[in-house]
């Protein structure tokens, strides 16, 4: 009996003030779609970083005759990368990071480096062979 009370309570209030039930619905219509718009451009802004990172391209080269000096550097270079991209990742777990595309640019670095050294290591095997 108590809820049936509420209901025609609640539906006599409604139609006792219209305006102010009608400017409630119109605030609460209109925050939702700001609510909604936000969040559809926050959508959109992050698939076109995403796209636009798919055109980043990052060209190592590395001459078979290096000297090891060079190939430590190369090694080095990798380790700082790792570094820079443990950091990323902790960042990102607690506060958003400034460049996220950065973690995925050091990790094709990083491939990419590794990549060529093998390369090298290969040819300088092959070469050893045919000697």
């Amino acid at each position: 009996m108590n809820r049936l009370n509420f209901v025609s309570e609640g539906t006599r209030q409604f139609f006792r003030g219209r305006f102010r039930t009608f400017a409630s619905i119109v605030i609460l219509v209109s925050s939702l779609l700001l609510v909604g718009v936000f969040a559809t451009v926050m959508i959109v802004i992050n698939k076109s970083v995403e796209n636009i990172d798919d055109f980043n391209k990052i060209v190592v080269y590395m001459k078979l005759d290096t000297q090891n000096e060079q190939v430590n550097a190369a090694k080095k270079q990798i380790e700082s990368l790792k570094k820079t991209i443990f950091q990323i990742k902790f960042t990102r777990a607690t506060a958003p990071v400034a460049n996220p595309v950065e973690a995925r640019i050091a990790r094709r670095k990083i491939a990419l480096i590794k990549t060529i050294l093998r390369q090298r290591e290969l040819e300088a095997g092959s070469n050893a062979e045919n000697k």
